[in-house]
């Protein structure tokens, strides 16, 4: 059953979802999130499979584009980089210890279609108290 309410900002015969509109978003934050969680390129959502999966899933579903999805992701990584300085001067401040490790690594045996290796960077950090 196709639903007929609309949210502001989108006429009652529009084809796509309305960009605040609540599905829209959930869907796009469900897209980001399979793309990092899986490690997919971003080039992903341009692809003419990916468009006509989307239509068969949501065929109001305005599909982002690679660039629209790039732009949300380096808008989290800023954010959970001030949220994750602002965690490690409060521990700090607290006179809390902060050990941290990092590694960084590249596989063969991960590697996707596109790229000769994957490459990780994983920073451990442990707060003592």
């Amino acid at each position: 059953m196709v639903s007929t309410d609309t949210a502001p900002g989108q006429a009652a015969n529009s084809k796509y979802f309305a960009s605040t509109r609540a599905r829209q978003q959930q869907l796009t934050n469900a897209i980001t999130n399979l793309v990092t969680d899986a490690t997919l390129p971003l080039q992903l959502v341009d692809t003419p499979g990916f468009k006509a999966f989307m239509n068969v899933v949501e065929p109001r579903y305005a599909v982002l584009s690679r660039r629209t999805i790039t732009r949300r992701l380096l808008n989290f990584a800023d954010g959970s980089k001030q949220r994750l300085g602002a965690e490690l001067e409060e521990t700090v401040a607290a006179g809390n210890s902060v050990h941290c490790t990092m590694n960084l690594w590249s596989s063969c045996a991960m590697e996707p279609a596109h790229s000769r290796y994957r490459n990780a960077l994983v920073i451990l950090i442990q707060i003592i108290s």
